[in-house]
């Protein structure tokens, strides 16, 4: 079974996702919102980004007005130095690349701070749902240079 490695940047907290935890109702909710780029789910904002090469992309959550979180993710190799260049050079992360694919690597935003617990919590899950929805429905065309 597929994982997805899956790093909180603020925090050094690494998870490893099983693809079989995101139910299909999720990925059927989320396939519209991202083969647009944008959109809303449940209260959350979604906004992709394109990645810095083929087979990597990226995403910001709002919630509530506030700017919550943004993703980044590569499960191709063409994608991972590139896109794990952009993480360093936004953030200068202290912990090293993530050493197999695919990975996901989230850091909070300053509206982080005002969220609730309840809040932070969904963003996680929200994360992990956004990127396998990426892995299984759009990885092709996010390798190619399509999709956000």
């Amino acid at each position: 079974m597929r994982t997805l490695f899956h790093l909180t940047l603020d925090t050094g907290h690494v998870r490893n996702s099983p693809e079989n935890e995101v139910r299909s109702e999720t990925i059927d909710a989320l396939t519209p919102i991202i083969g647009k780029g944008k959109g809303e789910l449940a209260g959350w904002g979604i906004q992709m980004v394109h990645g810095a090469a083929g087979g990597a992309a990226g995403f910001n959550l709002r919630h509530g007005g506030l700017c919550i979180a943004s993703g980044y993710m590569a499960w191709m190799p063409q994608g991972d130095v590139p896109q794990w260049g952009v993480v360093r050079q936004f953030y200068k992360p202290t912990m090293m690349k993530p050493m197999y694919l695919p990975w996901l690597a989230v850091k909070l935003m300053a509206g982080a701070e005002r969220a609730s617990l309840d809040v932070l919590m969904q963003a996680g899950d929200l994360e992990r749902c956004i990127a396998w929805t990426v892995l299984d429905v759009f990885g092709e065309d996010f390798a190619n240079g399509g999709g956000g």
